[in-house]
């Protein structure tokens, strides 16, 4: 019993100890109100975005107390194995006349009964108890999917502020740079150091910084109100990334022991493999629909009658007790026993080409991303040698404008190349972030112990 429901209790239990952990820390306040609106948050990390999601999120609750309804199929399955007591009662009344009788009949009688049903032989129903539980083994690897893809979400959201927060930064950066470099040109052709073509194209690639951050500025309104969404707050100050967050591959990874991980745990294939399980006892169902059902059944009825005093007797109580075994099978139902066993036989070959599709499918996802994850450690190491390569071309192409032999285009454009090189290093680290948590959720390792070791690397770098 403890292995069938190992995987969702690891869950659970990790979710628990991560809200325990946090309302340790203070974060969450279980006497606090709940309204999120009312509630001022400065500086906030990613263990809180988090757990105000897990407390918001109408969607999570749907899932989860869908799964919690779904669950009781097992129960439902069980009871039919199980025996069951009925109880009943009738009152009649009834009135007799007999011609040229003195003896006429007017009474109440008044019937109890108890019955006691116990399946002996049900083969088919037996099957269906089986597949009730590969249904209810299904649900938790559904349930270990859908915490995962909240997680991912969380994260996603958390990020694409983030990302956005960068951008918006780097425009408006990039935007004052370049109208400093506007007005001196300005100044050099009021007195005609320059031609009256190089403030065009600075013009022009000053009011192209313009509509950056114009973008930048929408892209940062579209995440926040995605971030409002998720955790129902709209005051929230994030933590940025910190400078110095490794970007590394976890330790002892190798692309074989993530294909490992990945066949064992991934919730999706353990879905369809239960799938298969169930159409494998549905079919055994229909195979076995010839075979004959027993039940035995044991009834009590007590009968009590009020006659009339012209009756001329009194009917006696009567009291009956009856034990029987009842065995019902099934001759022909117009072809249906056949036509449900070839279905079933083709629903369950069909099922065996999802689990075979789905694990073709894990292979070259994990392929993927793990090549991905290991291409995003190379391109923020070049992203950061490009960073440096790009401060030190526009001191060289300064140095060269100063001394006249560059004009103000090239140092326009080696400075958009540095703040393209920033932005393009701070894309890429948090592609990185994201790459690794799809590998993981994949893997079916992702869980909110991936919240608490991403936490400590969202701070403000002092």
């Amino acid at each position: 019993m403890l292995t069938k429901y190992s995987s969702r209790n690891r869950i659970l239990f990790i979710t628990y100890c991560f809200l325990l952990f946090l309302h340790t820390k203070g974060i969450i306040n279980t006497h606090a109100s709940t309204n999120f609106e009312t509630t001022a948050y400065t500086h906030t990390d990613l263990e809180t975005v988090y757990t105000l999601a897990f407390e918001q999120d109408s969607e999570l609750k749907q899932q989860l107390h869908t799964l919690a309804a779904d669950r009781q199929n097992l129960s439902q399955a069980r009871s039919r194995l199980l025996p069951s007591l009925r109880v009943s009662g009738n009152v009649s009344h009834s009135n007799t006349n007999r011609d040229n009788s003195q003896l006429d009949q007017d009474g109440v009688s008044r019937t109890y009964g108890i019955t006691l049903t116990q399946p002996l032989f049900h083969l088919s129903t037996w099957y269906q108890y089986q597949q009730a539980k590969a249904f209810h083994e299904g649900l938790d690897h559904q349930e270990k999917s859908i915490l995962q893809s909240f997680i991912r979400k969380v994260v996603e959201t958390y990020l694409a502020v983030l990302r956005a927060q960068d951008n918006l930064a780097l425009a408006k950066s990039e935007e004052a740079a370049l109208k400093r470099q506007l007005e001196q040109n300005q100044q050099r052709f009021s007195v005609g150091l320059v031609p009256i073509t190089d403030v065009h194209e600075a013009q022009a690639i000053y009011d192209n910084a313009k509509v950056n951050v114009f973008s930048a500025q929408n892209q940062q309104s579209v995440s926040l109100e995605n971030l409002f969404i998720l955790t129902g707050q709209s005051d929230l100050q994030i933590l940025p990334l910190a400078a110095n967050f490794p970007v590394t591959l976890p330790k002892d990874s190798t692309e074989e022991k993530w294909q490992t991980l990945a066949l064992a745990n991934n919730p999706e294939l353990g879905r369809l493999q239960q799938e298969q399980e169930q159409t494998h006892f549905a079919h055994k169902t229909n195979r076995n629909a010839y075979i004959p059902t027993a039940d035995l059944t044991s009834q009590h009825f007590r009968t009590e009658r009020s006659e009339g005093l012209q009756s001329g007797f009194d009917s006696p109580d009567q009291d009956t007790t009856s034990i029987s075994i009842e065995v019902s099978m099934p001759l022909y139902l117009g072809g249906a026993i056949n036509a449900n066993r070839r279905q079933s036989r083709y629903q369950l070959m069909a099922a065996k080409d999802k689990v075979a599709e789905q694990r073709k499918q894990i292979k070259g996802n994990i392929h993927n991303l793990f090549s991905l994850v290991s291409t995003d450690i190379q391109r923020v190491a070049a992203r950061a040698l490009s960073i440096q390569s790009s401060e030190s071309a526009l001191e060289a192409t300064t140095a060269g404008y100063q001394a006249g032999t560059r004009n103000m285009v090239d140092v326009l454009q080696v400075q958009q190349q540095l703040f393209a090189a920033k932005r393009d290093y701070a894309n890429a680290r948090y592609d990185y972030i994201l790459n690794l948590l799809l590998l993981k959720e994949v893997a079916g390792q992702l869980s909110p112990k991936e919240i608490i070791r991403l936490n400590p690397w969202f701070q403000n770098d002092l």
